[in-house]
């Protein structure tokens, strides 16, 4: 364990001063992770920037590889993390270790135990690995440059470029269900441990071809060997815990995946916003085409109104029918939008079997699929179904 004295820890701004005054107490012990700080480490020693991979409002990412010798202190390190993020998987080895991806964070906070209160990072020490979630090798201040990294490991590519790769080359039945179900595995690891990760979308599903993953078809594990592609669901940015009241973001999320109680300012949400994500990626993963792309909020929600219908069960639009509208309805709905300053019109909506014409499926995992998305895809966060029984549904039978 790292000795320290307490007025380092709660007095000392972080600065350069501040490291070379508190080194004496600061080692680079991992446990120290686990406690109130972050610990101190040499960017350059342990890894070799190779280039640039993106950047957001936390900052870059960088595509680094891990310098000769160093991985197995990485590997000894995670092994002291359980029941995290670091945490190793057991029986699934990768073939190439040596490639990382390091997320720096361009904010430098006050205190080094400012950086535990990080979401990311809260979410990374509370969530036990999966292979369905991106795995992380690291966690560490630079001592040079004073900044929080994440090094976690790298994939192919993300879902978006992928089906933009492919253009009109849609996944086969099998391969769909596949990137589906590993999807859903992943968000339903996330809200096991009480978590809900606000922004599902195709760029933040990471994906590698299986031969690639594992080296070779030899290496690929039994239970994979019908997997064509391993898909990862990455970026915790905005995962926040479900007994976490504080004051909600309205704008979480990206536009085009956004929930209706997001959209129309509910004060709270939480599980559902994944659940209502995950059916804009299956309609999307089926057709390589968005669902919901809205230009901006108002047009958002309308795109919204013409595909699921009016959500007012006393609305014209539904009175001459005895069924639903393909949301459902939602009670809540208009009085959220007067607030906003209008009002949702009058509309019937589509049918859930325009949203997949995908003639080359089979009538009956098609119909499967719809229903799937008929029970993401509802108004009312309260009718939406929970992850629990989506991977109950007859479409991931066996598959999740």
């Amino acid at each position: 364990m790292i000795n320290r004295e307490p007025s380092t820890l709660n007095l000392k701004r972080l600065s350069k001063e501040t490291i070379s005054n508190t080194t004496s107490h600061v080692t680079d012990n991992p446990n120290f992770l686990s406690s109130n700080l972050i610990p101190l480490k040499s960017l350059n020693q342990r890894y070799q920037i190779v280039g640039n991979l993106g950047s957001g409002s936390f900052g870059s990412v960088t595509l680094a590889k891990v310098r000769k010798g160093c991985f197995n202190e990485i590997l000894n390190d995670m092994k002291l993390h359980p029941n995290t993020l670091l945490q190793p998987l057991e029986n699934i080895k990768r073939h190439n270790y040596d490639m990382v991806a390091i997320k720096t964070m361009t904010r430098r906070l006050q205190h080094l135990e400012d950086y535990t209160k990080v979401k990311e990072i809260k979410f990374i020490l509370s969530v036990k690995s999966h292979p369905s979630l991106v795995q992380i090798y690291d966690i560490f201040i630079d001592r040079g440059t004073l900044k929080l990294h994440i090094v976690m490991e790298t994939m192919d590519q993300n879902l978006y470029q992928l089906m933009k790769y492919r253009k009109s080359t849609l996944f086969s039945s099998n391969t769909l269900k596949s990137i589906l179900s590993q999807i859903l595995a992943g968000i339903r690891h996330i809200h096991k441990h009480l978590y809900y990760h606000r922004d599902v979308k195709p760029e933040n599903i990471l994906i590698m071809q299986a031969i690639n993953f594992y080296g070779s078809k030899e290496n690929i594990p039994i239970s994979k060997k019908k997997e064509p592609y391993i898909i990862k669901l990455a970026d915790y940015g905005l995962a926040r815990h479900a007994a976490n009241l504080k004051p909600y973001t309205a704008y979480v999320s990206t536009r085009w995946y956004r929930s209706p109680e997001i959209l129309l300012r509910q004060k709270f949400y939480s599980y559902p916003v994944d659940i209502w994500a995950f059916g804009c990626v299956v309609v999307e993963a089926a057709t390589f085409c968005p669902l919901f792309p809205g230009t901006n909020e108002l047009d958002q929600t309308w795109r919204v109104l013409e595909v699921l219908g009016c959500p007012e069960k006393s609305s014209s639009c539904n009175s001459n029918s005895n069924s639903p509208p393909l949301g459902g309805y939602w009670d809540d709905a208009q009085s959220l939008s007067s607030l906003l300053g209008f009002h949702l019109p009058q509309m019937k909506g589509a049918n859930v079997e325009e949203l997949i014409p995908r003639f080359d499926l089979h009538q009956k995992e098609l119909e499967n699929l719809l229903n799937v998305i008929k029970a993401c895809l509802v108004w009312d966060p309260l009718k939406r179904i929970n992850v629990y029984d989506l991977c109950k549904m007859s479409y991931f039978e066996n598959s999740v």
